[in-house]
């Protein structure tokens, strides 16, 4: 009996600790089963982490994005390699100001096929094309009709002509491209601008996006902006087509202020040219030179007296800043004068400044050659000559009538705004100062309107306002609003300058 017992209790107890090692292992797994699913959710939400701090860097992804439309632009075009020469657009019975539209187009669309196309682009300086344009026209512009011919002539598998026809107050602008071997139009474009609309490339831009588009050339959106995006590109080969243009027609000043401007600074095409306008080189033969010193005499004559017409219209800018008056009543008159506080100033203008030394510069060199001393002692040069100018301010009411008018110019008080001398425009063996200090360094003189009737006329909102701004040239006087700026305005034209 007691073995029996001994037994049973011997049975439970194994029963007991079963029981108990089952639970620790069930226990242990539901452990290890909660642990995994907690792991795996930590592992998700890390990944998720680091998926959301795998942020692009902006220069790999305008790095990746320029490449992806290389691709596209480059992707397997049947262009490639293929050679295109870009002719003048024709433009018959150009006016005398506009003849530079015609170099500007086919400057602006040789860069843009050079850049966003696979063809080898012929432009107007290659030998092939010189040669080509000598023996078809000596105008330097074709027509439609000379495209095969001129394809012959440079070896160039395309041709791009094009004219441009003077509205009444638009240009008519057309262009196409020709496959020489078939004489087929692969691609054309036609349009109508205003001036503005060329001058700021849009014309050209939609020029490019028509006949790439006939060529089955593909362009991306980033593309298509970068045509419009460049404005120094633009404003130089604008200059560089004005300045060429005044060349030809012997306006050498004018064309000194286009090629010597900011935008074409470093251009060699632009410095090469102001050498050939301003250089002199002495024959031997004593004939040639006698018809040398004539012509040299002429030349510097015309630049000197186009130099000084150029300086009278182009030196002085006006700058006026009337947003603070304040007032000074005469009861026994009953009467107001009204002044304006900041006023008004002149600025010398940094770009006449450059015409004008890059001039003197080169006439101190050719004087200082012993050489041209016959010929130079018989040139009139534009020294110690004085530019008298007037400025005419008139205040009105608030319905626009005139209340009162005062001309500045002659006063002791604002000298400075009369005359301008030899000296004060002379920069040499030093810099021409950047526009900016040109505006600090000159000062601004306060403006009164004396003795205005406080009458039914009177109201309490005044507007001063520029009336004229005259200049005196062989005893005339002109007048030139063109260089005449609002505090604000000027703080623009800055900005577009620098």
């Amino acid at each position: 009996m007691k073995k029996f017992l001994v037994f049973q209790i011997l049975i439970l107890s194994i029963t007991i600790l079963a029981a108990l090692l089952l639970t620790s292992c069930l226990s242990l797994d539901t452990h290890s089963n909660n642990s995994q699913i907690s792991n795996n959710k930590a592992d998700k939400t890390t990944k998720d982490d680091f998926k959301l701090t795998m942020i692009e860097d902006p220069l790999d992804k305008k790095s990746r994005k320029n490449k992806e439309d290389k691709v596209i632009n480059h992707k397997n075009t049947k262009y490639k390699d293929k050679t295109i020469a870009i002719l003048a657009p024709q433009f018959e019975k150009a006016p005398k100001n506009d003849i530079w539209m015609s170099q500007f187009l086919q400057d602006s669309l040789t860069g843009q096929f050079a850049r966003l196309s696979d063809m080898k682009v012929l432009d107007r300086k290659n030998e092939s094309v010189i040669i080509a344009e000598q023996k078809l026209s000596e105008s330097g512009h074709y027509s439609f009709d000379n495209a095969a011919t001129f394809g012959q002539l440079t070896n160039a598998e395309y041709v791009l002509t094009g004219t441009i026809q003077k509205l009444p107050t638009l240009y008519s602008l057309t262009f196409r491209v020709n496959d020489i071997s078939t004489n087929e139009i692969k691609a054309s474009f036609n349009g109508q601008y205003a001036t503005v609309d060329i001058e700021n490339g849009k014309a050209v831009s939609e020029i490019i996006k028509d006949l790439f588009n006939g060529l089955e050339i593909p362009l991306s959106e980033t593309e298509l902006k970068s045509i419009t995006k460049n404005k120094s590109e633009t404003s130089n080969i604008k200059n560089l087509a004005q300045g060429m243009a005044a060349e030809k027609n012997g306006d050498f000043v004018t064309a000194l202020s286009f090629l010597s401007a900011p935008s074409t600074s470093g251009n060699i095409e632009a410095a090469t040219v102001i050498s050939e306008i301003l250089s002199v080189s002495t024959p031997t033969n004593i004939r040639e030179r006698a018809n040398y010193y004539k012509e040299q005499i002429a030349k510097w004559n015309k630049i000197w007296r186009d130099l000084e017409k150029y300086m009278n219209r182009n030196y002085p800018i006006i700058i006026y800043d009337f947003s603070k008056m304040s007032d000074k009543i005469n009861s026994r008159k009953n009467t107001v004068d009204i002044t304006l506080k900041a006023g008004i100033k002149l600025v010398p203008n940094r770009k006449a400044l450059v015409v004008f030394n890059t001039i003197w510069d080169e006439w101190k060199k050719i004087k200082a050659n012993k050489e041209n001393y016959e010929w130079v002692r018989n040139v009139r040069e534009y020294h110690d000559y004085e530019m008298s100018f007037h400025i005419q301010i008139g205040l009105y009411n608030k319905y626009g009538e005139l209340l009162g008018n005062i001309w500045y110019g002659s006063w002791k008080n604002i000298h400075n705004l009369q005359n301008m001398h030899y000296k004060d425009v002379r920069f040499e063996n030093q810099a021409i100062p950047p526009q900016f200090r040109l505006f600090n360094n000159a000062e601004f003189y306060q403006v009164t309107f004396s003795d205005i009737q406080i009458d039914d006329k009177f109201t309490e909102i005044l507007i001063p306002r520029i009336i004229d701004f005259q200049f005196f040239e062989n005893h005339k006087r002109h007048s030139n609003m063109s260089g005449i700026f609002s505090l604000e305005e000027w703080e623009i034209y800055l900005e577009e300058q620098e």
